[in-house]
């Protein structure tokens, strides 16, 4: 099996535009920072380098260093730090150039991972289009039931009403 990596166009994209104002890596780095280092002639080490990452051919020390994540634990209400309504948010930050290389890598497979996920298996397709047709089936016979309660109904009222106009316009009067 031949292992994936990120086309240059998609790396570009995303270390020429990276998300804005996001927490700085274990190391401090931030995604701003890679994106300068990027920009200023390091633009073949970094591709180099998130090529390596998706293939999975990092040594185990540049591993050590990207792949570790620190937790970091906030209230999720500042203003309640006490009590039973104190609320934790566990938050992980890795190593922002790691972030950066899997954003690149996702921007390529996201239509497949799209058509993926959003398709269904051909077995899973025909049992919907049954329940489908049982479904139409069922509401076309509520619908028909509707009607005839409908109907009959205007026929009851119809039936109970007293024919006043015919005696009208004969002439007599109902006293």
């Amino acid at each position: 099996m031949k292992a994936y990596k990120p086309k240059d166009a998609s790396i570009e994209k995303v270390f020429c535009n990276p998300p804005r104002l996001r927490a700085p890596g274990i190391l401090g780095d931030t995604m701003e920072d890679w994106s300068v280092i990027y920009k200023c002639g390091a633009r073949d080490g970094i591709r180099g380098m998130c090529k390596a990452i998706w293939c999975g051919t990092v040594t185990d020390g540049v591993k050590g260093i990207i792949c570790d994540v620190r937790a970091c634990a906030f209230y999720k209400d500042p203003l309640c730090t006490e009590g039973p309504s104190a609320r934790i948010r566990p938050i992980a930050i890795g190593c922002a150039l790691r972030r950066l290389c899997c954003k690149a890598g996702t921007c390529d497979l996201a239509p497949e991972w799209n058509r993926f996920y959003t398709t269904m298996h051909p077995d899973d397709a025909a049992e919907w289009e049954a329940d489908i047709c049982s479904a139409e089936a069922a509401l076309s016979h509520a619908k028909q039931a509707e009607a005839h309660a409908a109907a009959v109904k205007a026929d009851a009222a119809r039936s109970r009403r007293p024919n006043t106009r015919s005696r009208r316009r004969r002439g007599t009067s109902v006293r």
